[in-house]
């Protein structure tokens, strides 16, 4: 990007028409002016910045994308073994860890039944530019954009509605972590196999835990 001292003049005319026609009145343009903020932007590393947290130090809100619903999913009160029992009868597979959270008393008082829109997306689609994000920083992150964590019972649901036409290898489900027998803090996603298994596998759900920036989520809108 040009610096400051290589800026034409047109292009100066060019920002600051477009600073107009965004609803800046001349003294809130003059104001700019005159106090530097305009050199300090160019001086910046624009590729490099995050335009929410630029946004947020003007208070203004977040930029939130349009993200379509990818599929709608209905839950059912249903316990973890009967749900254990059907994704085995659909040839599908679920990992011991996973089996164990299916059995667990925090799953059974997981139970929201209903129809949810679920919208699905990789890290990158909510802003972040760094190769590992945090579960933390995701979750703040969505919740700003206007999506939700998923309750616990819809992974297994969601894995039984796809009938293997998982497109990818592991796709993360964004839940309210539940406890396993061991007391950790777990959620669930669904993988994908080199033979085309398809199972409901598990994860830790610390908030330190990261990602990748092309991983696959799932939140519900």
């Amino acid at each position: 990007m040009a610096t400051h001292d290589e800026w034409t003049g047109d292009q100066v005319v060019q920002i600051l028409q477009t600073m107009k026609e965004s609803g800046a009145d001349r003294k809130q343009i003059q104001a700019i002016l005159s106090k530097g903020y305009l050199s300090d932007l160019c001086l910046a590393h624009i590729a490099e910045m995050d335009r929410d947290i630029f946004r947020s130090m003007l208070d203004l809100p977040p930029l939130r994308p349009e993200f379509e619903v990818w599929r709608s999913i209905t839950t059912r009160l249903k316990p973890g073994s009967e749900l254990d029992a059907e994704i085995h009868l659909a040839f599908c597979f679920v990992d011991p860890w996973a089996q164990d959270l299916l059995l667990s008393p925090g799953f059974v008082g997981s139970h929201s039944p209903g129809t949810f829109n679920l919208v699905r997306i990789e890290v990158r689609d909510l802003g972040f530019k760094s190769p590992l994000v945090t579960n933390c920083q995701i979750i703040a992150r969505a919740e700003k954009l206007g999506l939700r964590l998923c309750p616990p019972d819809l992974a297994p649901q969601l894995l039984l509605d796809l009938k293997h036409c998982l497109d990818v290898d592991r796709l993360w489900v964004m839940m309210e972590p539940i406890c396993d027998s061991h007391g950790r803090q777990s959620t669930f996603r669904l993988e994908r196999r080199d033979n085309n298994d398809h199972r409901l596998a598990a994860d830790y759900a610390y908030s330190g835990n990261k990602k990748l920036l092309k991983s696959q989520l799932v939140f519900q809108k």
